[in-house]
């Protein structure tokens, strides 16, 4: 799967184009727009953490994303508190507005918990959920996923004084690349979003973001509709996410060396 390194510094207005960057952070960018350009279908882009390289791919070719991007699905903000700005917010709020305000399709998935918590919606649970994901999937896609989820990183929060440095590990997290691909008709979602069980979807909601990034909902001046993900059953949602991360898992396209 192609990977670049993402633009180095944070946005300085929503609209902002990043011209100015060095041209070895300017990949990310490069790769998002050539996708767009080389597919012959529409292309749902995906995002976690920072919105940076998405959001000025768009700021530099806005009717390529009209034209080429079915949706965007953004894990990113939280729809609890307007008060509270969320970690990814924070990694670059001028990103963040610019697509909340974009002219494309956008699925939201925030955060809920205001920043008070770990959120429970976050699947799996514990050592017996991690096994049940990886029992099936490939080995060194199954070893990669459990180690993730074995480890706790002490994540700084939004207003620490003290950041990670340039080049520690979470400080180039910062600039990780989203994936961008097609796609693929898998049957990876199909056990939370299936209409019979209807465990988890997503409602339309009218809000608007400020200059700052904070979110408020109901009609205003610039305000926009967008689909926000949501809970419609929790006692069932961990064990539906749970299956159907191992059945994501199980289809991975991990190449196995010698």
């Amino acid at each position: 799967m192609p990977a670049a390194v993402g633009l180095r510094d944070k946005l300085k207005t929503p609209d902002d184009r990043a011209l100015e960057q060095p041209s070895e952070h300017q990949n990310g960018v490069n790769l998002i727009l050539q996708t767009l350009q080389d597919s012959r279908d529409k292309v749902a882009i995906l995002f976690v953490g920072s919105a940076r390289d998405v959001a000025v791919a768009y700021n530099r070719q806005p009717a390529l994303f009209r034209d080429k991007v079915r949706s965007l699905h953004g894990f990113i903000g939280d729809a609890g508190d307007p008060t509270h700005r969320e970690w990814n917010v924070t990694l670059d709020p001028q990103a963040f507005v610019r697509l909340m305000r974009a002219d494309v399709p956008f699925h939201w998935i925030p955060c809920f918990d205001g920043g008070r918590g770990p959120t429970t919606a976050t699947p799996p649970s514990g050592a017996s959920g991690t096994a049940r994901c990886s029992k099936r999937s490939r080995r060194r896609c199954s070893a990669t996923f459990c180690t993730c989820c074995a480890r706790q990183p002490t994540i700084p929060s939004p207003t620490s004084r003290n950041p990670p440095a340039r080049g520690s590990r979470l400080a180039d997290a910062r600039s990780a690349q989203p994936l961008v691909r097609r796609v693929a008709r898998t049957g990876g979602g199909a056990a939370v979003a299936s209409r019979r069980t209807r465990v988890v979807g997503f409602s339309p909601v009218e809000l608007s973001a400020d200059d700052h990034g904070v979110v408020r909902y109901g009609p205003a001046p610039g305000s926009r509709s967008v689909l926000r993900f949501e809970i419609k059953n929790q006692a069932r949602f961990a064990e539906a996410a749970t299956r159907a991360t191992a059945q994501l898992l199980e289809s991975f396209p991990v190449r196995e060396r010698p």
